[in-house]
């Protein structure tokens, strides 16, 4: 992995750069980011995320049917190169999903309302499906992200059944820090219906059609500010001396001239509605992160859960945080300055 990372850096980035960069990164006091930023200007997740999408799938059609399952996860392999990876990425989803448990269904009620809704889905897991080519990335719209959660209701012979599962492009074990993320999407989801309104009886479906609103209001980067802090913090990689603090990284950009932003400019950046460079896509979610870095840290994670599904945040926000919603922002942001 790290042969993988280093080598396109030595090879796409200005290369007489490259032993500057080389011996910071060997310093043992700083981070492989913090190397990145002093010699190139650039933060990993900007870098990563390049190379991701210039990266080609390496095979053109499927190679592989094999399955097999860790923590939460039905994991589909349909290529060879991720079936060679099979030790690594179930060690990952058995390492991420312990991770979910203790931070999000640290009591046995919890824990056993989930597993009873997974019962009701494929067995007790979450279908992850690795993508293995071209065709399949188009057909899944893997183009410009690297993996997403989906929740949708399909029918059956009989009924009318709630689905959720993660489509992932596949190239190398490299990729994998986006599975935490999908997983904690497809966690939330999960989590908040109600066991009775995950299958119905199809012949019912003209009188609660309008009842099925799998995308029921939730503030979308709140959520995407907490998968990426799961994943930043309690991943795999994350004992690893590799990345700064979130707020730095934000400052780091911050200071090119981009403005702090609310959670809508949030969600227009990152879902592309600025219609600029990955650069944009990047700060919108790396904003939210930071929010939901601070947030955590002020408040802990559950407060931040309760967030994610407050109607009208800005205005109902206070009766879970004690202050207003524009004043805690104002507190972020000045906390984002001061680094």
């Amino acid at each position: 992995m790290a042969h993988t990372f280093l080598l396109t850096i030595k090879t796409q980035l200005a290369e007489k750069n490259w032993h500057e960069f080389y011996n910071k990164a060997m310093a043992s006091e700083q981070t492989i980011e913090r190397s990145l930023m002093d010699t190139y200007g650039e933060l990993l997740y900007s870098l990563g995320g390049e190379m991701f999408y210039a990266t080609d799938m390496p095979y053109q059609r499927q190679t592989q049917y094999e399955v097999s399952q860790a923590g939460f996860a039905n994991i589909l392999y349909l290529n060879d190169t991720s079936l060679k990876d099979k030790a690594e990425i179930e060690y990952i989803f058995d390492y991420s999903s312990k991770a979910i448990k203790e931070l999000l269904l640290n009591n046995k009620s919890d824990l056993k309302a989930f597993v009873a809704k997974l019962n009701l889905m494929n067995d007790g897991y979450i279908n992850v499906l690795l993508v293995s080519n071209e065709t399949q990335k188009e057909a899944y719209g893997l183009h410009y992200v690297t993996a997403y959660s989906k929740q949708t209701y399909g029918f059956t012979s009989r009924e009318l059944k709630y689905h959720n599962w993660i489509e992932s492009k596949y190239v190398n074990l490299l990729y994998s820090v986006s599975f935490l993320h999908e997983l904690v999407h497809s966690f939330l989801s999960i989590d908040h219906i109600n066991i009775e309104d995950m299958a119905f009886d199809r012949n019912n479906y003209a009188t609660i059609k309008d009842e099925l609103k799998i995308n029921s209001h939730r503030n979308i980067m709140l959520e995407e500010g907490l998968a990426e802090y799961i994943t930043r913090n309690h991943s795999v990689w994350s004992k690893l001396p590799i990345f700064e603090p979130v707020q730095i990284e934000l400052k780091h950009m911050h200071t090119q001239g981009l403005a702090l932003l609310n959670l809508d400019d949030m969600q227009r950046y990152y879902y592309g509605k600025e219609q600029r460079s990955f650069e944009y896509v990047q700060y919108g979610l790396l904003s939210a992160h930071s929010l939901v870095d601070f947030l955590v840290q002020r408040y802990g994670i559950e407060i931040v859960v309760e967030l994610i599904y407050l109607e009208n945040i800005e205005n109902n926000a206070q009766g879970l945080l004690g202050i207003p919603w524009t004043e805690l922002m104002a507190d972020w942001h000045a906390q984002v300055s001061a680094q």
